[in-house]
């Protein structure tokens, strides 16, 4: 069953991971240094919510700890758009070590037009 990012949703609506950010969570946190097992296994139920980026992409995840800020970076992945534009995608942990957000950077500031189909 494919799960695709609403295109009417709202930056407020707590979502699932679409298809191709789910894909890009797992190759983020496959790189080295290894990730801990439990960052992983939560995935298919995770919630994320979509972040005031300029459609760049960005997601947080919800958690049950309504006080969090950034905590450290766990890995990088770089990629091009299909406009040929480079794009950085991190995956940050919180403060607890539990998923904070999904950073998504373009290098020209512009919306994303997609991220990479890494399903195999």
């Amino acid at each position: 069953m494919s799960r695709e990012v609403p295109s009417s949703g709202s930056p407020e609506e707590p979502r699932l991971l679409s298809d191709r950010e789910m894909a890009l969570v797992d190759r983020l946190l496959a790189l080295p240094p290894p990730a801990d097992a439990h960052l992983s296994a939560a995935l298919d139920k995770a919630r994320v919510r979509s972040m005031d980026d300029g459609g760049q992409g960005s997601i947080r995840f919800e958690q049950p700890s309504p006080i969090r800020e950034f905590g450290r970076q766990l890995s990088e992945f770089r990629f091009t758009d299909s406009d040929g534009v480079p794009v950085s995608a991190t995956l940050n942990v919180d403060q607890f070590g539990d998923l904070y957000e999904l950073d998504i950077f373009k290098g020209d500031f512009g919306r994303l037009i997609s991220l990479p189909d890494l399903r195999d």
